[in-house]
């Protein structure tokens, strides 16, 4: 941006900047393209970024063509699941002398399966590039991915999710420490116990892809690979620490100490899916368009 001055200054931190895009998203400073287009005409992000500050206003316009420059990715992997939330680090005893045991944490979710995928593959009839169509055999939405052939290859997906690991438990409190007040006699709180770590999830199996080849793709074989891992166990949370007890004045007994929480236990992975399908075939590319 430029100010009255004729000066550079940069907005791009600013909380007054909206940028909206057309054809991708824009995500901590960075911009991504769509991963499910509609056409394989679609080969432009459209971006306009407006600054409203006081009564000041700009507004530009730009649209980026795609470079083709790098390797395409079609990624129909499963959603990753998410963490278990930690349980609170620290608990304060209301009126008791002993301390409060430490809360569980939660267990982290599973991954989902990779997708069903039907992808066919052919060279335009304009001669210039490939077109990859992805049909996802659940839901029947079919997407398309313009490929030219520079030298990068083509990365099909369809693992299963990672999975989210299990939350921490959260330390015991500390029992109070002992009180002699007049004929009052109180001895130190017991230490709490540490809570238990949460269990990871279990990983999403592995996709299924069937990929045909038109004849005129033939050569690109050995440029495709295709993965459908099944997803990686998830990590246990961590048990909490136990919680010490109180210090006793002279006299009194010694409090317990806590017990330490344990650790959650490790998730699943999942499956790998069944060895993808490639297959030479000469549809009719033309209905394919």
């Amino acid at each position: 941006m430029s100010n009255e001055e004729g000066k550079q200054k940069d907005i791009t931190d600013k909380r007054d900047l909206q940028i909206v895009l057309t054809g991708g998203t824009f995500l901590d400073g960075n911009i991504y393209i769509d991963s499910f287009p509609k056409s394989f005409d679609e080969t432009q992000i459209k971006i306009t970024a407006s600054y409203i500050h006081n009564e000041n206003s700009l507004t530009n316009t730009a649209l980026i063509d795609y470079n083709f420059k790098g390797t395409l990715t079609i990624n129909f992997q499963g959603v990753d699941g998410i963490e278990g939330d930690k349980a609170n680090r620290k608990l304060k005893p209301v009126l008791l002398s002993d301390g409060k045991d430490g809360r569980d944490g939660e267990d982290g979710l599973n991954g989902s399966h990779g997708r069903e995928i039907s992808v066919k593959v052919w060279k335009h009839t304009s001669d210039e590039f490939y077109v990859f169509k992805v049909e996802d055999l659940i839901t029947n939405q079919i997407f398309y991915y313009k490929y030219y052939d520079n030298g990068f290859g083509v990365k099909i997906d369809a693992s299963g999710g990672q999975v989210g690991k299990g939350g921490n438990g959260s330390k015991g409190t500390d029992g109070r420490k002992g009180r002699i007040k007049d004929d009052s006699n109180i001895n130190p709180g017991d230490g709490s116990n540490g809570g238990n770590g949460g269990n990871g999830g279990t990983g999403g199996n592995g996709g299924k892809v069937y990929l045909y080849l038109h004849p005129t793709a033939e050569n690109l074989k050995q440029k495709i690979l295709v993965y459908n891992l099944g997803g990686k166990a998830g990590e246990a949370g961590a048990a909490g620490e136990a919680g010490d007890p109180g210090k006793a004045l002279d006299g009194q007994e010694e409090g317990k100490q806590g017990i330490d929480g344990q650790v959650g236990k490790i998730g699943k992975s999942g499956e790998s899916g069944p060895l993808p399908q490639i297959m030479i075939e000469n549809f009719n590319r033309s209905t394919e368009e």
